[in-house]
């Protein structure tokens, strides 16, 4: 019983890691190609 608990706690903790990092890397994504459109921009400008 403990170690099915304490492995459903790892498994259920990597589901939310692996969810954070999906969200985490598109929204760093989004704000890297926002800067450099506004770099590519500004030296059209």
């Amino acid at each position: 019983m403990l170690i099915g608990c304490i492995l459903l706690w790892l498994v259920l903790l990597g589901w939310i890691i692996w969810i954070w990092s999906m969200v985490d890397a598109y929204s760093t994504a989004k704000q890297m190609n926002l800067r450099y459109q506004q770099r590519i921009l500004a030296g059209l400008s």
